[in-house]
């Protein structure tokens, strides 16, 4: 799974920002699995790389690949696999933390948020 996301601009100047992009990822992937599976205390497998692609403001590319398994672990260490299911609601789960994290920085505000939302975006989330 690779993730991206539009006006990456915004994480060049605050590379702090990568590290909540990742948190989003991640609690994304986990709200989206506890929804699928039906399990509210399972833990996804999951390991995440920040990428950025370059240092120049044309070039800058922040992306996030994630290794993931197809479930939810619990802690006695049985997994649950996820059932064959759209991934779209992982996109808009993930597109709304985006959103949200990027408004609690004070990077955007309601009005850009509407405009955003409203595009086909089709580099913000990939498989």
């Amino acid at each position: 799974m690779i993730s991206c996301i539009p006006n990456n601009i915004l994480f060049k100047h605050d590379r702090a920002l990568l590290t909540k992009l990742c948190q989003c990822a991640y609690h994304s992937l986990l709200i989206f699995l506890r929804n699928v599976i039906g399990l509210q205390d399972g833990a996804p497998g999951v390991a995440l790389a920040i990428h950025t692609f370059g240092d120049y403001p044309e070039k800058f590319h922040p992306h996030i690949h994630a290794i993931a398994a197809d479930g939810l672990f619990l802690k006695t260490g049985t997994f649950y696999v996820m059932p064959d299911v759209d991934l779209k609601p992982l996109e808009e789960i993930f597109r709304a933390k985006v959103f949200a994290l990027l408004k609690e920085e004070g990077k955007i505000d309601d009005d850009i948020i509407r405009k955003l939302i409203v595009l086909p975006c089709k580099n913000f989330f990939f498989l």
